[in-house]
């Protein structure tokens, strides 16, 4: 599997992880908000795969966040989010800067 195919690859197993966990939360509106974010977000995938491998490149954190979850520990679980999920914002942040500075 070359560079590309293998961060497209682990994008769709965090997108799997995040899509147990809102099942896990057993709300409609996690549910629908899931869905909307995986519905625009799958397409993008093959440009945005090496540009967010840092979030999921990771794996101790997602443990964490899911050992957290299992222990009702709500503090730890939001700390462990943001460490999961704040390489992801920061890459798309800098990415879409760097698109709007090159139009």
């Amino acid at each position: 599997m070359d560079g590309d195919s293998e961060a497209i690859r682990w994008q769709e197993l965090a997108l799997d992880y995040w899509d147990l966990l809102v099942d896990g939360a057993e709300s409609i509106v996690y549910r629908l908000m899931f869905n909307s974010l995986r519905t625009a977000y799958e397409p993008a995938l093959p440009a945005l795969g090496s540009v967010l491998a840092a979030e999921v490149g990771q794996a101790e954190p997602y443990r964490l966040l899911a050992a957290a979850v299992r222990a009702g520990d709500a503090a730890t679980a939001r700390a462990a989010a943001v460490r999961v999920l704040t390489p992801t914002a920061e890459a798309l942040l800098t990415a879409l800067a760097s698109i709007g500075d090159a139009s």
